[in-house]
């Protein structure tokens, strides 16, 4: 037996919408005006101050329109979607309602009229075709309520398809994001995320953890980029924090080349038999640094020597909790001077041991690594800092559009009829 479906959706709350859009619409409006109004040339009011103002407010006045125009639209087009959607809900229902008692009438009147045809009785069999003519009007019943719920369906269908129309046409009107934006936008915060999770793992003292550093610097790159053409394209952004990502990016890689650097060495040094000769015979600074932003191209593994391996400890054995406890703080102790001994003081006792090696380049690129550390929570802290301040505004911003429609049906109430 065909089940009907009933039509989802809830008119009054389309209806509600719009009404608020036509509402924020016409406040909107009234913005605008009050914005050209202050900008105009009947206002008294000269100056460098007035003219840097009518610059500005002429621009957000048009701005204003627009939107205004995007809310009155949209709340026309939502407003003939509410009634089309209220009267293919009702059709429907009635329908369903028909459908529901007719098609079970007409099937228990086929099925008596077949067992009256059947019956060997002629006052039975005489009244079959009383009975057939019956099961056809609820038929027709039914099948007039089936194409009236089609009906309803279909007209449904094509006031959605219309009203969707209106609003992605309304997408057009240069409010909305371009793609271009859209995609550097995209761009910038997915290699963020990346920049992020590869630099965090990057800080494992391992050989393939450490190869995640150059995705973490082209990463980096790749944001700073993107972030900078959306600044110059659309004006949007900060150029501090912009400022502040490059060069955290820039200090970094210089960190590395100048560590590279500072322990590399020449044939000629480690040929010298007196640590005076050898400091004689040491590269000059210009020749670390080449060699230093070569190595960091090539990826070539440091020089230096072999990096100490973490030994590991005894096995964790099925001890009193306390035991494991203190097996977990010792590994915890051993990995941490591990990583301190690899990541600063092995570098620092080769430095320090060969002459021919340079420890002030070591040093200062641990210090423009710092640096670069401080740029980067900066860089983070300017940019949450900014986000507050937008979302701050915003909140202010709506508290006034809300203080204002109240206020002017508060007045329009208040007016004599």
């Amino acid at each position: 037996m065909t089940v009907l479906r009933p039509l989802s959706g809830h008119a009054d709350t389309v209806r509600a919408l719009a009404v608020r859009l036509h509402r924020q619409g016409e406040l909107l409006l009234s913005l605008a005006e009050t914005v050209r109004g202050l900008a105009g040339a009947e206002v008294s009011w000269h100056g460098p101050a007035a003219a840097a103002f009518a610059t500005r407010a002429r621009p957000a006045a048009t701005l204003l329109v627009a939107v205004g125009r995007r809310h009155a639209v949209s709340a026309v087009a939502l407003r003939g979607f509410a009634d089309s959607l209220d009267s293919a809900q009702r059709v429907a229902e009635a329908a369903a309602a028909e459908h529901e008692v007719a098609l079970p009438r007409a099937i228990a009147l086929g099925t008596a009229r077949v067992e009256a045809e059947a019956c060997a009785d002629p006052a039975q069999r005489a009244a079959a075709a009383g009975l057939h003519h019956r099961e056809v009007v609820e038929l027709e019943r039914a099948q007039g309520a089936e194409r009236r719920h089609t009906a309803a369906w279909r007209a449904f269908e094509d006031a959605d398809r219309r009203c969707a129309a209106v609003l992605r046409a309304l997408l057009e009107d240069g409010l909305s994001d371009s793609r271009a934006y859209d995609t550097l936008t995209g761009l910038s915060r997915a290699a963020g995320g990346i920049e992020s999770a590869a630099g965090a793992v990057g800080l494992i003292p391992a050989p393939p953890a450490k190869a995640l550093g150059a995705v973490a610097g082209a990463a980096g790159a790749v944001t700073v980029l993107a972030d900078a053409t959306v600044r110059v394209a659309y004006g949007d952004g900060d150029w501090g924090s912009i400022g502040l990502a490059a060069a955290a990016a820039s200090t970094g890689g210089a960190a590395k080349v100048l560590k590279r650097g500072a322990l590399a060495t020449n044939p000629a040094a480690a040929a010298a038999a007196t640590r005076g000769e050898r400091r004689l015979r040491r590269l000059r600074v210009a020749d670390r640094l080449k060699l230093g932003v070569s190595g960091e191209l090539r990826r070539a593994p440091r020089e230096g020597g072999p990096r100490r391996e973490l030994v590991a400890g005894p096995r964790r054995g099925s001890g009193s909790p306390a035991a494991s406890a203190r097996w977990l703080a010792e590994q915890a102790r051993a990995r941490a001077e591990h990583a301190v001994r690899v990541r600063w003081l092995d570098d620092l006792a080769v430095a320090t041991r060969d002459p021919a090696r340079s420890r002030t380049m070591l040093v200062t690129g641990w210090g423009v690594e710092g640096s670069a550390t401080v740029l980067g929570g900066g860089a983070a802290w300017r940019e949450h800092r900014l986000e507050r301040q937008q979302s701050a505004a915003d909140d202010r911003r709506d508290q006034r559009l809300v203080g204002d429609r109240d206020g002017a049906g508060e007045r329009r109430s208040a007016r004599p009829r």
